[in-house]
């Protein structure tokens, strides 16, 4: 028994070691060891209108449609008619069409935490198997800054054709809203194995300037988004500079296919494998960025303002006549604005404000010289006219760095002690069951 809770130990520390990615760091995940669906993680949609797609399935909360199970999410395509409800319908369209075929989606859009700008975004899944099966895992903008779709734009992870057991496809839309959209893909991507008989990683890094899509440890595309988009656009990065939620669904039939025979009530009768299995979803995200929606992450929007965010909604300054009392250099005194009360930090750094009479327009607010550093502007990027690095700052950034340091010294000792520990109990177990086949003539 002490030997089995050694080796369960290092089990436990490994499977933790395996969960980190180098570069990033873990915000949000679901492994599904519960024994329902997380309702704080993940909404059902539920509609029958066909997703825009010509798709030919209702999309429920049904159990017999989506459930957890054995430490995965199982969502089931089902031949069988439907009527859709009003009930929960999540649709504005379609709400009570009937259809041949039953399945799930569900989306983080609109929980508190499942909303990202920018990111690592992992799922780990065996696929179905069966003409006109249509898993995917994508993402849609949550706040349509650029209109509908696919104005915002839509990143499609991983899709796959159910007859085709050895292909997956990466495609991005943007451009206009519908029918002008674009779209970009590298194409289906071929492997030498079969999808729908075993588990897979599909991942997608987003940052600022680039995208790139995996396939397990395999590099399958390389996205630039430091260029313009469409006319649509104003700058480069767009529409990929908002926040994104995570959408995972079973289709059954749809645009697709298009150019393959349709589907018939035989052939999905007879399908091998109508279940999309998901063991886990992870986001990360790079160092200890703040998750996009909150303070701090250098957008002012969900109803902040500078009194609750003044790191994202600096306060707008006016003009006013510059006071001819404060000094600077190395003295450590302040010079007043006018009567607004607003005052400029003097340091050791040599930042030095102008101190005359007269009247002044001041710097643009959330700009270098409004006074209200940003998380752009902080002290990790080299400090600034809004928020210079003090001696004592420098100090503690020494001491944080000196923590990581310990910290990561600890990290690495504790997974060398464990792959030692596992070690010892498979030596362990094998002198054991050879000592029992040597008593016995049987090793179990």
């Amino acid at each position: 028994m002490k030997h089995l809770l050694l080796f369960s130990l290092a089990l436990c520390v490994l499977s933790t070691w395996a969960q980190s990615v180098p570069g990033w760091t873990m915000v949000w995940n679901d492994e599904f060891d519960g024994t329902s669906i997380d309702p704080q993680k993940w909404q059902h949609e539920q509609n029958c209108w066909g997703g825009g797609n010509g798709e030919l399935q209702c999309y429920t909360n049904r159990p017999e449609n989506s459930r957890v199970e054995n430490g995965k999410l199982i969502i089931t395509a089902k031949p069988e008619k439907f009527t859709g409800s009003l009930n929960g319908c999540t649709s504005t369209v379609g709400c009570t069409d009937t259809r041949d075929y039953t399945s799930a989606r569900l989306r983080t859009r609109h929980l508190n935490t499942g909303s990202w700008k920018y990111g690592r975004f992992e799922l780990k899944a065996k696929l179905p198997k069966g003409k006109h099966l249509w898993p995917a895992f994508w993402m849609l903008p949550t706040d349509l800054v650029y209109g509908e779709w696919a104005g915002s734009g839509e990143v499609d992870i991983m899709e796959y054709r159910g007859q085709n057991v050895n292909s997956v496809q990466s495609t991005l839309f943007y451009g206009a809203p519908w029918p002008n959209q674009k779209s970009t893909t590298p194409g289906m991507k071929s492997f030498p194995f079969d999808f729908s008989a075993d588990y897979h990683v599909f991942v997608f890094e987003w940052e600022q300037d680039v995208m790139r899509f995996y396939v397990d440890s395999t590099l399958t595309w390389t996205v630039n988004l430091n260029v313009m988009r469409g006319s649509g656009y104003t700058a480069p990065r767009q529409p990929w500079d908002q926040r994104f939620h995570i959408l995972i669904n079973l289709a059954i039939g749809g645009n697709f296919f298009n150019g393959l025979p349709g589907l018939t009530a035989a052939e999905a009768a007879a399908w091998q494998q109508p279940t999309y299995s998901i063991d886990y979803v992870r986001v990360y995200t790079k160092g200890d960025a703040p998750a996009a929606g909150v303070c701090g992450d250098d957008v002012c929007n969900n109803g902040e303002t500078s009194a609750t965010c003044p790191l994202d909604c600096p306060p707008s300054t006016t003009t006013g006549a510059i006071g001819t009392t404060g000094t600077t250099g190395t003295t450590g005194t302040t010079g007043t604005i006018g009567t607004t009360g607003v005052t400029y930090p003097v340091t050791t750094t040599g930042v030095t404000y102008p101190v005359t009479t007269g009247s002044i327009v001041p710097p643009p607010a959330g700009t270098t010289g409004d006074n209200c550093g940003s998380r752009s502007e902080n002290v990790e990027n080299g400090g600034s006219a809004d928020q210079p690095v003090s001696p004592q700052v420098q100090a503690m950034q020494q001491n944080m760095d000196d923590q990581l340091q310990t910290v990561m010294a600890i990290v690495i000792g504790g997974v060398a002690a464990g792959v030692l520990l596992m070690a010892i109990a498979v030596v362990m177990l094998f002198i054991i069951l050879k000592r029992q086949r040597n008593e016995t003539g049987r090793w179990f």
